[in-house]
């Protein structure tokens, strides 16, 4: 009986030795990516989701064929999405317009950086572009000089654009911002803003939720289109009826950036106004090209 009781327990016990061991052999790499810290930065340890970090390197990797330790993060902050495309629609996609909690990740392997948009849980990952651009493209991108504007160090090309349709709830305003060169930074993001002029006076409609990452390195940076619905735009604080085809809009773009050297919270401003007829319809949101080539 004795003999017979230890070879059931034997059997038993590899049996069950075996339905742990596979789970652990199927999540090893993921395991071991997550606990490598070289691709978290110290102040995210305890923000952003292990998960959704885990997701970004995986997809920059795959992109590239570079190994998941040649990257890193360096920046990342929450969220709200005006809609479930994350706020990067393309034409002839459909959004849901609603609200999606989400993060805003950058990710850098020390030379190149790319800006990623995610949903809560990270199985909704967009690449918002590939911002570090080659030296030379600077001076190829397609601008008008009232388009560029220089503060602080910072050379900028500020573009503006309309996607109609039929429907006009369905058209939207897009502005995209170029940085043909900036200092170092060890922190900056860029606010936008719409206001209208109604009887003189300057009356913001839009501003977007959150704050939309720049990345730290010196040089050459150009940002996601941002993309704003026209059914999104506050026209009833202009306190009457009014013709959006008649109004004068100014679009502004707050960038607040920290330094090397300590100084922080520091500030500036680029804007571009336009009657809302005026501006140029497009019927893409990448409004900045570079020899013809879109930057995404």
């Amino acid at each position: 009986m004795r003999p017979q009781f230890l070879t059931k327990v034997m059997v038993a016990s590899c049996v069950l030795a075996s339905s742990f061991v596979t789970p652990v052999v199927a999540q090893a790499e993921t395991v071991q990516l997550a606990q490598q810290p070289s691709i978290y930065p110290r102040s995210l340890d305890n923000d952003l989701p292990r998960p959704i970090a885990i997701a970004v390197i995986k997809d920059a990797s795959q992109r590239t064929k570079q190994p998941v330790r040649a990257f890193r993060i360096v920046q990342a902050e929450s969220h709200i999405w005006s809609d479930s495309c994350l706020g990067l629609a393309e034409p002839g996609t459909y959004c849901t317009q609603s609200t999606v909690p989400g993060w805003q990740v950058l990710v850098t392997n020390g030379s190149q950086n790319w800006i990623y948009r995610t949903n809560a849980s990270g199985n909704l990952i967009r690449l918002a572009s590939v911002p570090s651009l080659p030296s030379q493209v600077g001076s190829n991108i397609d601008f008008s000089p009232e388009d560029r504007q220089r503060q602080q160090g910072w050379d900028t090309v500020l573009k503006l654009g309309r996607i109609e349709k039929a429907d006009t709830d369905n058209s939207a305003l897009v502005t995209q911002l170029a940085i043909l060169d900036k200092p170092v930074t060890t922190y900056a993001n860029a606010v936008y803003q719409v206001q209208a002029r109604r009887n003189g006076r300057w009356i913001p409609v839009y501003t977007n939720t959150g704050a939309r990452l720049i990345p730290n390195s010196a040089g050459r940076v150009i940002l996601p289109p941002e993309v704003i619905p026209v059914k999104q735009l506050n026209l009833r604080r202009l306190n009457s009826n009014v013709n959006l085809e008649d109004l004068d809009l100014r679009t502004i773009v707050r960038v607040r950036y920290d330094l090397p050297s300590g100084a922080r919270d520091l500030r500036l401003q680029l804007e571009k106004t336009q009657e809302y007829d005026d501006i140029v319809q497009t019927s893409t949101p990448q409004l900045i090209s570079t020899n013809g080539i879109y930057v995404q």
